[in-house]
């Protein structure tokens, strides 16, 4: 067939169908088509694999610290400094990541940051002075981490699925437990052996070297490049892609509020924003206390500093099945309710914690990090799901930088000021029992937000669609807040 009969097979078929339009032919499609499984299964093992090489620049600032006071002689306050210009440059970076992402796409910007990053990290095996090291881990390493962490990833992860984001976030955002469980004890290793220089170099390498041939090699925007819709569903049959048509209407109860062509500045316009911010700027704050403190506490309780370490581990592994937990119960039992039980085990877990120097034993330690490491989960996996169910839409990546901003400071924060409540109190005691009241502010705000007034998390509204008539479809379009309150009476 030459190109003439080809162009005038294509104007007769879209004569018949003008939605209708030709498929490429790509090698992509191709890829997709032999999967035995949705190829957003292939982006969130990707992105697990990112935030898992990202973040543990950020977890291994614990093992560093010790080897730069005794090498350099900087004073554990003025190297500690270096990680509190890292989280808070981390917030606003992920704020121009959110930008870049909606501008670029989610492959140049984490490629990008993945250069960056390793630029910094060799930055840091050279420095000789603080204020170097504040500018290559503090300020460099800050803004790599971003553009290759949580907010692409979020982002590209929210385009591929809708009825199971919860699910898909979960299991990307455990790739940071398994980072804290695997490859921050592998950095405490390579400085043992190798010195605390060289692991730097170490770090860089494994980083650049996994992360950009597996951007440019797997990452895909959307769906609609493969021919398909979030969650897998085929956009045509075979040869013929159909245009992008909106997402299921299902889980939609607001509708002139899914309507909105949302940008920064309209959200930050709702109260919906800002109490989703508090609440989950609380639940990083108290989680944060727990997480740079708690070796500490526990060491001056009493307790093997090699338990101590194991404490870390185990949290580190537990959190890993709790954010794919937690993601499985966000989109079956709805993003309020699973916030509400995963924060009752964070309160548990941090008041066990203040009885640990009074208790002797590690009963209570384990039982600890048992609550603890799942309560501290549910919050990596709700915090987009819920923003999600509020803001989707083509500016999500700018929405969600702006919103990690205000959830950034919550982390950075939570390890000043517990620092700042011991040294005036000699006591961790104060400190935990503020940061039980935060986690317990934060479900508050979230159930107050009442993301299922906008949509419903898609197993309720799988179970809403089942038991409704064809009769009683339309009154439920037509009373659309009373459903999603009807479930949490």
């Amino acid at each position: 067939m030459t190109a003439r009969d080809r162009g005038r097979d294509q104007l007769a078929r879209s004569a018949l169908d003008p939605d209708a339009v030709e498929a490429p032919r790509s090698a992509d499609d191709a890829i997709a088509g032999r999967l035995p499984f949705f190829y957003g299964w292939v982006i969130v093992g990707v992105s697990f694999v990112f935030v898992g090489l990202a973040y543990t620049v950020w977890y291994s600032f614990s093992v560093f610290l010790v080897a730069l006071v005794a090498d350099q002689g900087w004073g554990r306050g003025g190297t500690s400094a270096a990680f509190s210009i890292f989280v808070i440059v981390h917030g606003f970076a992920g704020w121009a990541a959110g930008l870049l992402v909606d501008r670029f796409g989610t492959r140049l910007v984490i490629v990008g940051g993945a250069v960056v990053t390793g630029l910094g990290l060799a930055a840091c095996s050279a420095v000789e002075a603080a204020w170097q090291y504040y500018l290559a881990y503090g300020v460099v390493c800050a803004v790599g981490v971003s553009l290759v962490g949580w907010t692409p990833n979020v982002v590209i992860v929210q385009r591929w699925f809708e009825r199971r984001l919860g699910l898909a976030i979960g299991i990307a955002s455990a790739g940071i437990g398994a980072g804290i469980l695997a490859l921050v004890p592998a950095t405490e290793w390579a400085i043992a052996r190798l010195g605390w220089r060289a692991a730097y170099l170490v770090q860089a390498a494994v980083l650049v070297v996994v992360v950009i041939p597996l951007a440019l090699i797997a990452l895909r925007e959307r769906p609609q490049d493969l021919g398909l819709h979030p969650d897998g569903a085929r956009t045509a049959s075979s040869g013929t892609r159909r245009k992008a048509v909106e997402p299921t209407d299902e889980r939609v109860i607001d509708h002139t509020w899914a309507a909105q062509d949302w940008t920064p500045g309209k959200a930050a316009r709702t109260r919906q924003f800002w109490l989703a911010a508090l609440g989950f700027f609380s639940s990083n704050l108290a989680a944060q206390m727990v997480f740079v403190h708690q070796v500490a506490l526990l060491v001056d309780s009493g307790r093997d500093r090699a338990l101590a370490a194991l404490v870390v581990g185990a949290i580190g592994l537990i959190s890993v099945f709790g954010k794919i937990g937690w993601g499985i119960l966000a989109d079956r039992l709805g993003r309020e309710l699973t916030f509400a039980i995963g924060t009752a085990g964070l309160m548990s877990g941090i008041a066990l914690l203040a009885l640990v120097p009074t208790v002797p034993g590690t009963a209570i330690v384990a039982l600890f990090v048992v609550l603890f490491g799942l309560g501290y989960a549910v919050t990596p996996p709700l915090t987009p799901s819920v923003m999600a169910d509020f803001f989707a839409g083509r500016s999500f990546g700018a929405i969600f930088g702006a919103f990690f901003v205000c959830t950034g400071f919550g982390s950075a924060a939570g390890a000043w000021t517990a620092g700042l409540i011991f040294d005036l109190t000699q006591s961790y005691l104060l400190a935990l029992e503020v940061g039980v009241a935060l986690a317990a502010l934060s479900a508050v705000c979230i159930w107050l937000a009442a993301p299922r007034r906008i949509r419903l998390a898609p197993g309720i509204a799988a179970r809403s669609h089942a038991r409704a008539s064809p009769d009683t479809v339309g009154l439920v379009d037509r009373l659309p807040n009373q459903v999603g309150e009807d479930h949490y009476r």
